[in-house]
């Protein structure tokens, strides 16, 4: 017996094949709906590298320059050597040396000649006052930064470093150049028991200038 397809089934086949088209539509639909959203993300540029800031510290202020004072004051320290006799009057600012031995020198240096252009050699003097009297000096330059002044030995030297001894001001006066004045107090028994040094090496330098001259 045949199979008999009346209205009915024919009507049901239809509605199948619509519903399956249907169907495939929305997948088809859904598939194009996904990759649109993925090729951005495919085609999309590379993110460029972090940018990285140097920061630069800031150069510090000049250091303020330091203006040398008018007049400085100085301490007294003495010393007995093999060699002879040493005195200071120092500040950090300028200093006195005062050395007796196989030669007589006073010698100035501190921080106020170190940035003085002044080669050696420059012209310089020590002036010397006092409530007892003044004596002054003539001086160089040296390659130390210093101004020195070589001293013969005598009578009049002795008495220079006395009045040395019993305080004052001393100025050392250089070829364009400022240097503070030099405030010495008195040097009280110290000075004095020093001072016995000094007449030691001046008898005794008297002694071999005597022998010099007798030999020739």
């Amino acid at each position: 017996m045949g199979a008999v397809f009346g209205p009915g089934s024919a009507m049901t086949t239809r509605q199948s094949s619509s519903a399956d088209k249907s169907s495939r539509g929305s997948v088809i639909r859904a598939a194009a709906v996904a990759l649109l959203m993925l090729a951005p993300v495919g085609c999309r540029a590379p993110s460029p590298p972090p940018r990285t800031t140097t920061v630069v510290p800031a150069a510090p202020p000049p250091a303020a320059v330091r203006r040398l004072p008018e007049a400085v004051s100085a301490n007294w320290s003495f010393a007995i050597t093999e060699t002879g006799c040493i005195a200071h009057a120092s500040n950090r600012d300028v200093s006195l040396t005062v050395r007796v031995g196989h030669r007589f020198e006073l010698s100035v240096s501190g921080i106020a000649l170190q940035s003085i252009p002044a080669p050696a050699g420059t012209w310089a003097q020590l002036r010397f006052d006092s409530a007892g009297g003044s004596w002054t000096l003539p001086a160089r330059g040296d390659s130390h930064r210093a101004v020195v002044a070589i001293v013969q030995p005598g009578e009049r030297a002795r008495n220079d470093v006395l009045m040395l001894l019993g305080g004052g001001s001393l100025r050392t006066e250089l070829r364009n150049a400022r240097v503070p004045v030099l405030r010495i107090p008195d040097s009280d028994v110290s000075g004095r028991d020093w001072f016995d040094c000094v007449r030691r090496e001046m008898r005794r330098v008297a002694r071999q200038n005597t022998q010099r001259g007798s030999g020739s």
